[in-house]
């Protein structure tokens, strides 16, 4: 997607103390390719060229039939019979139609390109077409117009060469992530952003509500980057009675409350004598001193309920009590992985609340941080 103030860094700690953060992985994932080509071996039907008129024929016993670099540079490729050269070619992973009517004959020209007598490997030939469809969702993300005509039959190529409504789904998402992950690298996106990406799910045939359930650390960058372009979003659904004019933000998320308890143990030691009154029978007189020691402290559940952020505060509303955190009070805000902890000026203790699975600690601190 493509400032409104500071964007929101969401890297943080989890509750239980260990570093983490929502990291952009777009150079750490890579997107599997398939081992088949896009092109086969050899066309279907191979359409031999005639011998150029005033050419002598090579004094060298021509290679075999295979695809090689086009002498003229044309295209990628263009497939060679095993005695002339044809009018298929490839490009980007996909055959085409060329018809030649000059073509050089290898070795009648020192310059002419060599062969490497074998025919391009299914790495060569796949990972152009998939760049190539990349780098069509990548233009498209960021706007380009002639790119989001171009998709649908790029796409419509891609299921055929697939055949497999699932396998293209799966490269589909594939596609859309590396594009989404290429237009968030300033952490906003704007409602054109927006409007782009629509574009381009629809192109693809993908639905972008789906993106939560396929990769959730994207779609929470996608939610703190649209709340860092002053663009969060409306929850009229949220159980929470507005003040008139105040807007509630969502998602609004289930949070439980959480209390630390100190952990103690009774130490000490005992002083006296003991006096044997008979075999195996003592009596001891002395006394017993011990005394309560720290030894630790664990979080533990206070209550459960709702986290709802508004334009000018948030409400937890649980089973057994409510609070409230207004934006003019709030002093502190401490994001983990897994929970967040508000620190307000009229109040002692900050409040520490852990998310449910699912939800996300990022989004609600990019809420409480705007303006």
């Amino acid at each position: 997607m493509e400032s409104r103030g500071s964007p929101i860094n969401s890297s943080d700690a989890g509750l239980g103390g260990q570093r983490d953060s929502i990291r952009r992985i777009a150079e750490n994932e890579k997107v599997s390719r398939p081992n088949n080509t896009l092109l086969s071996t050899a066309p279907s039907t191979v359409r031999v060229m005639s011998q150029p008129p005033g050419q002598d024929a090579p004094m060298t016993t021509p290679p075999p039939p295979s695809w090689q670099p086009d002498p003229l540079g044309r295209h990628e490729y263009r497939f060679w019979d095993g005695a002339q050269w044809s009018d298929h070619v490839a490009a980007g992973g996909i055959e085409d139609i060329d018809p030649l009517a000059h073509a050089p004959v290898p070795g009648s020209d020192p310059k002419t390109q060599q062969f490497s007598h074998h025919h391009p490997s299914n790495r060569q030939i796949a990972k152009p077409g998939r760049n190539q469809f990349e780098s069509l969702a990548i233009k498209a993300a960021h706007g380009d117009t002639d790119a989001v005509q171009a998709l649908p039959a790029a796409a419509t190529q891609a299921r055929e060469y697939y055949r497999n409504d699932k396998k293209y789904l799966e490269e589909a998402w594939a596609v859309m992530t590396v594009a989404l992950r290429d237009v968030l690298t300033d952490d906003v996106l704007t409602e054109q952003g927006d409007t782009h990406i629509a574009k381009l799910a629809s192109a693809l045939g993908i639905h972008p509500a789906d993106l939560a359930h396929r990769n959730f650390a994207l779609w929470e960058e996608v939610m703190v980057a649209r709340i860092n372009s002053g663009r969060p979003l409306p929850d009229d659904r949220a159980p929470l009675m507005t003040q008139p004019g105040e807007t509630a933000y969502g998602p609004t998320v289930a949070v439980a409350l959480m209390k630390e308890v100190v952990d103690r143990q009774m130490r000490g030691g005992s002083s006296g004598v003991s006096v044997r009154i008979a075999r195996g029978v003592y009596y001891r007189v002395g006394q017993v001193r011990a005394h309560s020691v720290v030894v630790g402290t664990h979080l533990e559940a206070q209550d459960f309920g709702n986290l709802v952020v508004t334009d000018r505060r948030a409400v937890f509303m649980g089973t057994k009590k409510t609070l409230e955190f207004r934006r003019d009070r709030l002093v502190g805000l401490q994001q983990y992985t897994d929970g967040l902890r508000l620190n307000v000026s009229n109040r002692q203790s900050a409040s520490l609340f852990r998310f449910a699975q699912g939800s996300s600690p990022a989004i609600a601190a990019a809420m409480l941080s705007q303006t």
